[in-house]
């Protein structure tokens, strides 16, 4: 279930994420954060809001050879990947749990609805 996959995944070290396309950024980027998890990951578009930094909170990679190579960089650096994973997990707790989309939410709705 459920439970098992967040634990595993909490137990990663490096997550590897190669989007599938350029349009989105797809869910797991922040999953992996989420589960304190270094994010290794192909471009993911800038989305406003997200306050997440390439190099600061996760690593990018262009190419197959350039994610082996950042990959094994990662493993032979455990405290740049920490760092890396730390900062990541920070962005995430400070930015997008459900309490802070429902406070935006409610936000949006007493803005533009007076509700």
């Amino acid at each position: 279930g459920f439970s098992g996959y967040a634990r595993a995944f909490n137990q990663t070290v490096i997550s590897l994420n190669v989007p599938r396309t350029t349009l989105n950024r797809p869910h797991r980027v922040l999953e992996a954060m989420a589960c304190k998890t270094c994010l290794l990951t192909g471009k993911i578009p800038d989305v406003a809001g997200e306050k997440r930094r390439e190099g600061n909170d996760y690593v990018a990679f262009k190419s197959n050879d350039e994610m082996v190579r950042k990959a094994k960089w990662l493993l032979n650096n455990p405290g740049i990947c920490n760092s890396i994973t730390l900062s990541g997990y920070r962005i995430v707790r400070k930015y997008h749990t459900w309490a802070v989309r429902s406070a935006e939410l409610r936000d949006i709705l007493s803005e533009r609805l007076g509700l």
